[in-house]
């Protein structure tokens, strides 16, 4: 149980939250229509709020670098498909002729939606120019998710794996080693997109969507896939990993520290109570309670710690929540 003293540090430590994020304080408060508590945080969504404000293990900052995050990946599980990296460099002045073209993407190594697909529409050199000098000064971020200001930014071309119709995107919500829930899509990012949850052993979150998981879902293409996010996510309290499946192949995609920024429909999906669980479970890996912290940072790390073996109490005694009518995407 927590203490009076624990309760009067948690409290001051959501206060400093507060005061010193105002920029991840207004975006909490536009989305959820409140601010949610960030020193005890109940849900996946204020979770990803709390490894935001206090877990800065550098390692967010690997996966928030495309490059780095490839090298690591395959330093990890050797041999692991990936899409064929034509070109790196620091600016645009030094991209080869010609490059990109229509099978590559043209991305910066940090942020999202920082893509230039010459296949589904030209941009003229200016635009080009323009749009990229932006993305490497001020890198495309969810509020509060420093990594990505710690990236040294780099320009990269990609070829594509296959078009967005050919592709099916499979990613999973990994706890060390353990898979809390999954996702599958195909034409993703496209207007004709569409895809379901998945529970950890691959059947679909809702029963409603079990033709679609039926029809994206091939089994045996899934267990390897999440046996690879498993070793991925090993000893990690969380990460989302990110695959791209064609035909019999598997492709590495990311490893996403700040998932949906823990600003998307989780909790109205229904997955977010087992994420919660399952990272709650993990939470003794992340660098926040791994490593020493220095005072005062120190007290809240013990009552954080006491708080953590009350929270899983009270979640082992709730019911288990029932999915949300309607999904969106992960």
């Amino acid at each position: 149980m927590t203490s009076r003293a624990d309760q009067w540090i948690l409290r001051a430590a959501d206060a400093w939250v507060r005061l010193s994020n105002r920029r991840l304080v207004r975006a909490c408060r536009r989305h959820f229509g409140y601010v949610p508590d960030f020193a005890r945080p109940r849900g996946h969504d204020a979770l990803m709020q709390w490894r935001k404000a206090f877990d800065h293990n550098p390692l967010f900052v690997t996966f928030c670098d495309k490059l780095a995050a490839r090298e690591w990946a395959r330093a990890r599980v050797p041999g692991l498909g990936m899409s064929e990296l034509v070109w790196s460099g620091p600016s645009l002045d030094l991209l080869p002729a010609g490059l990109p073209t229509d099978d590559q993407v043209l991305k910066v190594n940090s942020g999202t939606g920082s893509n230039y697909f010459p296949g589904r529409g030209h941009w003229d050199d200016a635009t080009l120019r323009r749009r990229f000098r932006h993305w490497l000064r001020w890198p495309q971020r969810g509020p509060g998710e420093w990594a990505y200001d710690q990236v040294s930014r780099r320009l990269m071309v990609e070829r594509l794996i296959a078009s967005p119709a050919d592709l099916t995107d499979l990613t999973f919500r990994c706890q060390d080693g353990e898979i809390a829930s999954a996702f599958i899509g195909v034409s993703w990012k496209t207007a004709a997109a569409y895809g379901c949850y998945l529970t950890a052993d691959g059947a679909a979150f809702r029963a409603e969507e079990a033709p679609v998981a039926r029809q994206l879902l091939r089994r045996e293409l899934f267990e390897r896939a999440a046996s690879i996010a498993r070793e991925l996510g090993c000893g990690l309290d969380h990460v989302r990993v990110d695959f791209y499946l064609n035909g019999d192949d598997i492709y590495f995609g990311e490893l996403t520290a700040y998932s949906s920024s823990g600003l998307g429909e989780e909790e109205e999906v229904g997955v977010g109570p087992l994420i919660e669980r399952s990272w709650l479970a993990a939470i003794e890996k992340s660098w926040f309670l791994s490593t020493p912290q220095p005072w005062p940072m120190s007290l809240y790390q013990g009552a954080f710690r006491r708080w953590v073996t009350e929270r899983r109490g009270e979640l082992a005694n709730a019911p288990a929540a029932a999915p949300a009518p309607r999904g969106p995407a992960p």
